[in-house]
């Protein structure tokens, strides 16, 4: 359904059935397996990588983190700012499996990733400059050959997607993951620098590109370029293009602003923190955009009657499973944080409550969201999109400011300073779009406010219980 034809965003009829006897039956199994190996390949991937940050952070100092932060979000903006929307396009043409689609998808693949090095390495002294970290001469590039190497990945990937084979494409991703964690580790403890995590970085994606090739069945890959496919994956990626923009801002616009504000050491630090609150979030969001949005989409086909009470239920089991875990980190920040790194990275402590907070809310509200796309209503989750993005650039500055002016005072249990500021920004704008989502989501009888108030207050009653029995404990 597009916009215009549910341009209220009103709840679309349900439709009945068309399909066979049993197909349906059929293809939720195939869903539901589809989206366990996901769930199943996502937890490998960000526990390997969780376990890998823990080790890096015992080789390597804070500032390596923070530069090699800039070089990734630089890096993954040019990427998105330039999203084709190759994989999804493959994935929904009728033209998905033909070989002369997926050549000249990997031919244009290539002319993408090499047009995003070169501009990369042309930015790479005027980002030096600005941030003063003249090692960014080197590293951008560097970082930029790893982006030519992913460009010759098979595009007979996306052909596992388009047939619901997670479990192959989750074995392929998994290991590549592990071997190169593997290798990145060995690297850090030898070299001590950020070349460690460049170089592991070209192995990681070097033995995916190979594994593409040599366990994805399909065409070999080979230079072609067919006009009729190159205009039908042109002319989808132009309305990519906006999506994958918003989706960027939204997601780092946080680290963007960091980096703008934050010295390498500083920022370094901050992203362990981030690292240990980004785990819970990233749950929500999986769980969110592979699970929800099919369930909620069938929902509103076939029973859009049950959708708030639906909601409701899923909504709430997912919060007494991650809003106790988003509560630690609130009450045992500094513990976590000593537990799992070193002392050149106890400050971390310090930020990783104050990013619970924010986690907290996200939790509460992400799931909330996947309903305009269930529905069809992408103008609505653009605005959405946008108004977070807008909230988090202004509530980190406020924040920021808020923090320089009160320098080294104490607030809210916590000692204010420019960085401790930016934080607090952040983790407010989790909750500072409140308003736009209520707005967006209304007109689907699936806004709960008392929902919303009741998960915020039973919160805030285990974090002031943890709070006082550990004051009691010391």
């Amino acid at each position: 359904m597009n916009d215009t034809e549910n341009p209220a965003g009103e709840m679309p009829p349900a439709r009945e059935a068309t399909q066979p006897p049993g197909a349906g039956s059929m293809t939720r199994k195939r869903v539901a397996k589809a989206g366990a190996w996901s769930l199943v390949g996502h937890a490998a991937d960000q526990g390997t990588r969780f376990a890998g940050s823990v080790v890096f952070s015992w080789l390597l100092a804070p500032e390596v983190f923070g530069l090699m932060t800039i070089v990734n979000v630089f890096m993954r903006g040019l990427a998105m700012f330039s999203d084709l929307g190759l994989g999804l396009n493959i994935i929904q043409s009728k033209r998905g499996e033909d070989p002369g689609f997926l050549r000249t998808a990997w031919t244009i693949q290539i002319a993408r990733a090499a047009l995003i090095a070169g501009i990369a390495s042309l930015c790479a002294w005027p980002l030096a400059a600005a941030k003063g970290e003249w090692g960014l001469l080197w590293y951008l590039p560097a970082a930029a050959f790893g982006t030519i190497l992913a460009g010759f990945k098979a595009t007979t990937v996306f052909t596992l997607n388009r047939r619901l084979d997670m479990k192959r494409s989750t074995a392929i991703d998994v290991s590549g993951a592990l071997i190169a964690m593997t290798a990145t580790i060995g690297l850090a403890y030898w070299w001590r620098s950020i070349w460690a995590l460049i170089v592991g970085g070209w192995i990681g994606t070097a033995v995916l590109v190979a594994m593409s090739h040599a366990m994805v069945p399909g065409p070999a890959m080979r230079f072609q370029f067919d006009r009729g496919a190159s205009r039908e994956l042109l002319h989808f990626g132009k309305w990519i293009f906006i999506s994958t923009i918003l989706t960027f801002l939204a997601t780092y616009a946080g680290d963007i602003v960091m980096s703008m504000f934050m010295t390498a050491a500083t920022l370094g630090i901050y992203t362990r923190a981030s690292l240990v609150s980004r785990g819970v979030t990233e749950v929500v969001t999986v769980v969110a955009n592979r699970v929800l949005l099919p369930v909620y989409s069938e929902i509103i086909r076939t029973n859009a009657s049950g959708l708030r009470g639906q909601v409701f239920k899923i909504r709430a089991g997912l919060m007494a499973l991650t809003l106790p875990p988003a509560c630690a980190l609130v009450v045992f920040g500094p513990e976590i944080v000593g537990l799992l790194y070193p002392e050149n990275m106890a400050a971390a402590g310090e930020f990783l409550p104050v990013l619970g907070v924010g986690t907290l809310f996200s939790v509460i509200l992400l799931p909330s969201s996947n309903v305009l796309l269930a529905s069809g209503d992408s103008y609505r989750h653009m605005l959405l999109q946008s108004t977070r993005s807008a909230a988090a650039v202004v509530a980190m500055f406020i924040g920021g400011y808020a923090g320089l002016s009160m320098d080294g005072q104490p607030f809210c249990g916590v000692t204010m300073s420019q960085p401790m500021g930016l934080v607090m920004g952040f983790a407010a704008s989790s909750f500072a779009y409140y308003p736009m989502l209520a707005w967006a989501i209304r007109p689907y009888k699936t806004w709960m406010p008392l929902l919303d108030l009741s998960a915020v207050a039973a919160s805030a009653a285990v974090i002031a219980a943890g709070l006082w029995l550990k004051d009691l404990a010391i």
